[in-house]
Order: structure tokens, then sequence, then C-alpha cells
């Protein structure tokens, strides 16, 4: 286990070890040496960065980080952390507990029955279609949040992915003409150069 923050060290047996696993220890050493010296200058750089990174996956950095996607397609998702902090052992991580280790403050944030089933419904479709453009960026071989912007040299390669993609796509969600009708027009890559 490599502890954070601490000096890379080659293992006391390299001279001992076969040259391929020689190689993987002096490759892992050289790699966690660079991101140590990538800390250390995001340290005296802009220490508020690095802070973000080492928080980014609680709920505090989840609910900072997606304020920016909300308006990429990301309402429900920031809906879905404002209804897991309302569950209480979510509520504590985020306030001061008094001596009795109850929240100082109780969660504004109350839902009903009723809307927790309506979001539920709606958050079940919002990931179905997270899923299905996933599985389109995965077909074009481009990353995700992908605006459409393609170098010159990937052109046509990029151009034919997506038409293969496209194709995959409403074969794969039309049951019927109508439908696929329906998925061509909600396409979301159109391409402005013809």
């Amino acid at each position: 286990m490599i502890q954070r923050n601490s000096k890379p060290v080659l293992p006391g047996n390299i001279r001992t070890l076969n040259p391929e696993a020689k190689k993987a220890a002096n490759d892992l050493f050289l790699s966690l040496s660079l991101w140590l010296n990538y800390e250390v200058e995001v340290q005296r750089a802009a220490p508020e960065l690095l802070n973000t990174f080492r928080h980014r996956d609680t709920l505090p950095g989840q609910i900072l980080g997606t304020v920016g996607s909300t308006y990429d397609d990301g309402e429900l998702y920031l809906q879905s952390l404002l209804v897991g902090i309302t569950e209480e052992h979510a509520w504590k991580q985020l306030v001061r507990l008094d001596g009795n280790d109850n929240p100082s403050v109780l969660c504004p944030l109350k839902y009903s029955e009723q809307d927790m089933a309506k979001f539920k419904t709606e958050y079940a479709k919002w990931e179905k279609d997270v899923e299905r453009k996933m599985r389109v960026f995965e077909e074009i071989g481009v990353y995700t949040g992908w605006n459409g912007a393609v170098s010159p040299h990937d052109y046509n390669e990029v151009v034919r992915r997506l038409a293969v993609a496209k194709q995959n796509f409403l074969d794969r969600e039309s049951a019927n003409e109508e439908e696929r009708a329906m998925w061509e027009k909600a396409w979301p890559f159109q391409d402005s150069v013809k």
C-alpha cells in the first residue's frame, strides 16, 4: 500500500529482481516521484486546487463539483446529492454536532414520499440516458464531455465512427420505425459541416 505524500523508495531487493519486475519497480518509483513533485508544485502555486483534488470524492466536494455540471444536463445529479444530504448520516458530515452527537442545525430540506417516488423515476431515466451517451462516446472513441471538436487529421475517422455509432444507437433503441424517427430527431451529434 502506498502512503500519500510519502517519499517513494525502491524495494530493498531491487538488485535481485528479474528484469521485468525491476523495470516495473523503476517505473513505479519514477511515477510516484513525478506525482509527488506535481503535488508539491501545486501546493506551492495553488493550495486550494490541491485541496479540491483531495476532497473531490467527499459529499461536499461532489456538491461543489456539480455546480459547473448543472448546466450540462446535471440537474438530476445535483438533486440526487441534495436528496442524499437529507439522510441523517450524511447531514452529520456537513454540520457541527452537539454534545449528544446530533446535528447542531436541522437539515432544511424535506421530501415527501410522492416527491421521492417522482425523483427516483426521473433519476432512473436520466441514468439510462447518461449510459446511452457514454456508450456512444466509447463507440466513437472520444472523452466524456466531448464537444464535437476534432483535429483535421482525425476528422474523417471520427465522422466514420460517429456514423457507425449512430446506426448502432438507432438499432439498439428503436423497436419500430416510429421510435427510430423519434431517436433520429433526438440524436445530439448533428454535424454542422456537410
